[in-house]
């Protein structure tokens, strides 16, 4: 009996091409998703550490406002002291130079330094440690802040103790801040409107209950968000109220404030 011969299968030239092409749109689709992964884990990335540098600022600085005017009593603080323009160095808020030094200026309290951001800069007589100082307060001082570049280039705020020549970053990432000062103008303790320093008018230092700070946060300079969630162009920012031209579109910004009610202002709570 003659045997059949069994015909080898195999794959041809084409199957072989169309199996190639299916595999390298499968690679491709599975590279897209791995790339958009990678590119919004990134972008969630800077958002997380600009939040982080909002909070960390936000923070810190309610901790240190909110001690302003403690111990110092209120002949030092009283409105003759503030129309008079004289800094007796006692008075919560201190009389601040152009570059940002409390020195006994006659230049008045300044709305901004040079980089366009407020400086804000408060006294109190009695309570805990400044700027990450070892020493607390035990005798009226000096407590300002600014933001300033360090040596690297990054836009940082600072933390100072005048008298103590005591000065160190507070948070990185802090582009931007403008502060207004809650006026209290019907004395029942609680302030009706904020205005900037420079629109204070002298005697009303002495009736500021409460202090607004906002702030343009993202995180470090080195940390840039993926192309597809840029924008094309730079775009404007609000910050209470003043508009501000965000520097590029390689970064995302945060605009975010917080208010401190000054209890050792408030007329009608009892000075600590």
């Amino acid at each position: 009996m003659r045997m059949q011969r069994q015909k080898n299968g195999g794959y041809s030239l084409i199957t072989l091409l169309i199996a190639s092409v299916i595999g390298l749109i499968v690679m491709g689709g599975i590279g897209g998703v791995y790339m958009s992964s990678q590119n919004t884990y990134r972008f969630r990335e800077a958002v997380a550490l600009g939040n982080e540098n909002a909070s960390f600022a936000t923070n810190d600085l309610r901790y240190h406002l909110v001690m302003a005017g403690r111990e110092i009593p209120s002949s030092a603080d009283s409105p003759t002291n503030y129309a008079d323009d004289v800094d007796d160095g006692d008075r919560t808020f201190p009389l601040v130079a152009a570059d940002g030094s409390s020195s006994g200026s006659t230049t008045g309290i300044v709305d901004k330094d040079d980089n366009g951001s407020s400086i804000i800069a408060v006294r109190y007589a009695s309570g805990p440690a400044p700027c990450s100082d070892s020493a607390p307060v035990t005798a009226t001082t000096t407590v300002r802040f600014y933001i300033d570049q360090d040596a690297d280039g990054e836009d940082v705020l600072y933390c100072e103790r005048v008298e103590a020549g005591v000065k160190r970053p507070m948070v990185s990432g802090i582009v931007r801040m403008r502060v207004l000062y809650g006026v209290d103008t019907d004395d029942d303790g609680f302030a009706n409107q904020y205005l900037s320093a420079q629109n204070v008018a002298g005697a009303q230092w002495a009736t500021i209950t409460a202090i607004r700070v906002g702030m343009i946060v993202r995180a470090d300079q080195d940390t840039e968000v993926p192309s597809e969630f840029q924008g094309t162009l730079p775009s404007n920012m609000n910050l209470l109220g003043s508009s501000f031209a965000l520097p590029d579109t390689t970064h995302h910004y945060k605009s975010v404030n917080t208010t401190v009610v000054l209890r050792n202002l408030n007329t009608t709570v009892s000075r600590q």
